[in-house]
């Protein structure tokens, strides 16, 4: 019998949820549904969250809805807000996308705003009373909201990035705000709606701040962590062992396992190889080992947290399911067709197999309305 990832590396063989996974790659959808079938019986994920972003491929959500369909109930939705990026982008258009959102049957909201490069096509700060309407939907309805805010802290110094993350137009220049110019911003929002269930993506980039990051979670008592890689916060973890070991301790409630894995064609790898079992293997090892190791592309010796019981069940599947309920948020199938025809409709950044991906959510959405 083939192995899975747990057995191959002595990893708890508890079932996971994995809060934050994408649709990176714009893949025909039956490799996609393919891709994520072999990734969550190799990973041994019982849920995952697919976490849209329309900021990259506008056909994101419906793409999200349909691979929720045909999976149900092992797949939740995050949705993301599809932007114009002019005039049209009002309170009340907001408020609607939400509403349309939650009512086709997104269990919660994936924002990319608070990355520089959309942060700053947008023009408007995350605080901005434009964005006061949809907050205020989410915290009156509890939508959850996973926001990616601002880049590890080398994402401010040109000559510290590499090639890839400048051409991506991830650096934080002189006219962009400072990294706690754009903290402060959400904690404006947080101040307004103290209610809304705010999860920070990537530990909110705080791994070498652990103060800062229990101030926090003491001021705002709704808000979580994902555990999703980004930038050197297991090597901070490391350098203050005990802080965080005694911080995951305290509030092990309130961080959720994520690994920011992607539908990777299985051309690329397979799935014990490339960077989803990088992530996994990561999180888990750190999280679960009891000896010093080295990961794979950072070459920094890693002291683990030797978690094991009841801490590993909160971090893995019970805070996923507090926050995002037992069971997913109901399709409704007759409404998805209607959006998904108007942005075919509207044609604007899709490309051909693009549209034909959404063809195909049409087709499905529209056979299985009454099912």
């Amino acid at each position: 019998m083939k192995k899975n990832n747990a057995a191959l590396h002595g990893y708890s063989p508890l079932p996971i949820c994995d809060s934050h996974v994408h649709q990176k790659f714009q893949l025909p959808l039956e490799t996609t549904v393919q891709v994520f079938d072999e990734m969550m019986d190799h990973f041994n994920l019982s849920h995952i969250q697919l976490c849209s972003m329309p900021c990259y491929d506008r056909t994101d959500n419906y793409r999200a809805f349909y691979l929720k369909s045909l999976r149900s109930p092992k797949i939740y939705v995050a949705v993301g807000l599809d932007h114009h990026y002019d005039e049209r982008d009002t309170a009340e258009y907001y408020l609607q996308e939400i509403k349309r959102y939650h009512a086709m049957g997104a269990d919660s909201v994936k924002m990319l705003e608070g990355k520089m490069f959309v942060h700053r096509k947008l023009g408007k700060k995350l605080c901005d009373p434009v964005f006061d309407l949809f907050y205020a939907y989410c915290e009156e309805h509890q939508i959850p909201i996973t926001l990616h805010l601002g880049d590890p802290i080398e994402n401010w110094d040109l000559s510290k990035m590499n090639e890839y993350a400048i051409r991506k137009g991830w650096y934080c220049g002189p006219e962009d705000p400072t990294r706690e110019e754009l903290r402060q911003e959400v904690y404006n929002v947080l101040d307004k709606f103290p209610r809304l269930p705010l999860v920070f993506a990537h530990f909110n980039f705080m791994g070498d701040d652990l103060d800062r990051a229990a101030e926090l979670m003491e001021k705002y008592p709704n808000i979580c962590f994902d555990l999703t890689p980004g930038g050197d916060m297991f090597i901070g973890f490391t350098q203050n062992w005990e802080k965080a070991r005694a911080f995951f301790i305290k509030y092990q409630d309130r961080i959720l396992y994520g690994t920011d894995s992607y539908n990777f064609p299985p051309a690329d790898c397979s799935p014990e190889e490339g960077n989803n079992a990088l992530r996994t293997n990561l999180v888990r090892t750190f999280l679960e080992g009891n000896e010093i190791f080295t990961e794979t592309t950072k070459k920094y010796p890693f002291k683990p947290f030797g978690f094991e019981g009841e801490i590993l069940d909160k971090l893995y599947r019970e805070n996923f399911f507090r926050l995002y309920g037992k069971h997913p948020h109901p399709l409704d199938k007759s409404a998805i067709p209607e959006g998904a025809r108007a942005l075919l409709a509207d044609g604007k950044d899709l490309d051909d197999l693009m549209q034909e991906n959404l063809q195909k959510v049409i087709d499905h959405f529209e056979k299985t309305a009454d099912a």
